[in-house]
């Protein structure tokens, strides 16, 4: 009677096993999540890259103070977010003079994002493996033993596959239907005006170059007008209009 109540030692050392590895792949996603982050800029503007456990995923982009962007972007528990750090409005005002056409200028931004998450991932495979391996040694279990590479081989595969499942189902249309925070909840034609903006950044461009030519016409014209009290009529209009 006494061996039907006998745990299986083989069992029992798999259930062991497995949980030592369950918490290394655990630890691995938390020391990756709270250590990754890295920092890119383009052009005037400068941006840092990090995630966090979330069971709704997507991406959320933060514009402090004004607020947030979630973006629907993936199903993954794995959060990504961008926050502008600060703008370079002195480079800003150089830039008005030589605006690229809105192709080149999406193409070399979707680049540069491209870019940053490589770097985000090869930082977060770093930082996750150096979290499993910190677990194995809390158990004693060290580079001798077959146990230490298979966690390892754990710890950097439970990245691979939540960063890869992420990118996979990626869905770029996401940015159409975004879901506003904080101030810009308030007023998301903000964002729509710049999008216009961006959209038309080589008519703006051209417009902006040719305010140095209109202005002084603008003041010649203005000599030329008579004063309002020398008008020998009944009826007389004021038109003011912004010269911005």
């Amino acid at each position: 009677m006494v061996n039907l109540f006998k745990i299986n030692p083989k069992l029992l050392h798999l259930v062991k096993i497995t949980l030592i590895m369950f918490f290394v792949a655990l630890t691995s996603l938390i020391i990756a999540q709270s250590f990754t982050k890295i920092d890119f800029t383009y052009d005037s503007l400068s941006f840092s890259l990090q995630s966090k456990f979330s069971p709704k995923g997507g991406t959320l982009i933060t514009i402090p103070p004004l607020g947030e962007v979630y973006l629907k972007s993936h199903n993954t528990p794995w959060q990504f977010i961008f926050t502008l750090k600060e703008i370079d409005f002195l480079k800003v005002e150089k830039q008005f003079a030589s605006w690229e056409t809105t192709k080149s200028w999406t193409i070399l931004l979707k680049k540069v994002i491209k870019n940053a998450f490589v770097n985000f991932f090869m930082l977060a495979l770093i930082t996750g493996l150096l979290g499993g391996i910190i677990a194995l040694l809390i158990f004693r279990i060290y580079p001798n033993s077959r146990k230490f590479w298979l966690g390892s081989f754990i710890a950097v595969t439970t990245i691979c596959m939540l960063f890869g499942h992420s990118m996979y189902t990626f869905n770029t249309n996401s940015v159409n239907n975004p879901i506003y925070k904080g101030s810009l909840s308030s007023a998301p034609w903000i964002l729509n005006l710049i999008s216009l903006s961006i959209d038309n950044i080589e008519i703006i461009g051209e417009n902006l170059r040719n305010v140095p030519n209109i202005l002084p016409k603008l003041y010649k014209q203005a000599g030329y007008i008579s004063s309002l009290g020398s008008v020998a009529k009944d009826l007389r209009v004021l038109h003011i209009s912004d010269i911005h």
